[in-house]
């Protein structure tokens, strides 16, 4: 486990009561990562370039598959 799984992200879904039952996390990082860029697209329209940098995507390509149905 990372130390951002186990000191940040496994605390905080604690705390917001984000937990399973068998104590698992319900939300996974990538998830909220993939979520967030899709939020930004639909609400903020923000630009694809801008888009890019949320989940850290090394080449625009990889945005545009991912999120190229959201863009149009």
């Amino acid at each position: 486990m990372s130390n951002f799984s186990h000191g940040v992200w496994g605390p905080l879904l604690l705390k917001c009561g984000l937990k399973t039952e068998d104590g698992k996390h319900r939300y996974n990082f990538h998830l909220v990562r993939h979520a967030a860029a899709s939020l930004f697209i639909a609400y903020l329209k923000w630009p694809p370039k801008r888009i890019q940098t949320v989940p850290g995507h090394a080449k625009i390509n990889m945005t545009f598959d991912l999120y190229g149905h959201l863009l149009a």
